[in-house]
């Protein structure tokens, strides 16, 4: 069901501790917004002109990444508090509030990192991305197209043992953080997608489809394809293949 005082466009809802609120961005006037679950008038909590992962933590604190850095701010609004400056994703405030977690990037990848509040000492932990920690004292966090699991010590900011694979086939939209969440009781969702490990785009098959709907695969094996257009003579297809950073335009001759 809608959820009334929404209407204009949002993105990257989340949930308060206790269910009863709904944190967001508001695409019409570019705020960070909380809303009750059953609807009303919104509260604006600070300025948003991007989000690029946002967290309501057990300690009533919500952080979120913009293009400057990662920012804390009161579920009651207020001038946000800058923790990262730097280009960040998915910030996620550790038990007791003293650490954040958080997605960077390097030249060899996604990474998670754990950075003290207290005394800025940063830890790069895994390559991967996107990571939530359960009260179990695990990790998932998004390889690829799939989901995996490790132990970790938030006290020690340490991971322990070896990586757990949980869920293979996560859908992700080109470089975007794999679709899923996951709940402090353990209920994990997903959008299903692509399969292969070290992918961030699910691979897509070339099919002609006639108009009652009828699939004809093209002979072509599966790639990062999209943006498919037909040439005007009906001979060869335009399309990019690769990431949003490094596609290139090819054509196929059909």
């Amino acid at each position: 069901r809608l959820i009334p005082g929404t209407e204009g466009g949002t993105q990257h809802p989340f949930f308060s501790p206790d269910g009863k609120w709904i944190g967001y961005r508001s695409k019409a006037d570019d705020k960070l917004k909380k809303i009750a679950v059953g609807g009303g008038v919104p509260v604006v909590l600070s300025n948003a002109p991007a989000v690029l992962g946002a967290s309501w933590g057990a300690d009533d604190t919500i952080v979120y990444a913009d293009l400057k850095g990662i920012m804390r701010v009161s579920p009651n609004g207020g001038s946000p508090e800058m923790l990262v400056g730097e280009i960040s994703f998915h910030p996620r405030l550790l038990p007791g509030g003293r650490s954040l977690m958080f997605t960077i990037t390097t030249g060899e990848g996604y990474k998670t990192a754990v950075q003290s509040l207290e005394t800025g000492k940063r830890k790069i932990l895994f390559t991967g991305d996107c990571a939530s920690y359960l009260p179990t004292g695990h990790i998932v966090y998004g390889l690829g197209n799939n989901l995996c699991a490790i132990p970790f010590d938030p006290e020690k900011a340490e991971v322990r043992d070896g990586t757990i694979p949980v869920i293979e086939g996560v859908f992700r939209r080109a470089s975007s953080a794999p679709q899923y969440a996951v709940s402090a009781s353990g209920t994990l969702v997903y959008l299903p997608g692509g399969r292969g490990g070290a992918s961030f785009i699910s691979q897509r098959n070339l099919v002609w489809v006639d108009r009652n709907g009828r699939e004809e695969p093209l002979p072509v094996p599966p790639n990062t394809y999209a943006f498919p257009r037909i040439s005007p003579d009906g001979t060869r297809v335009a399309l990019t293949v690769g990431s949003d950073t490094y596609a290139n335009i090819w054509i196929w001759d059909i």
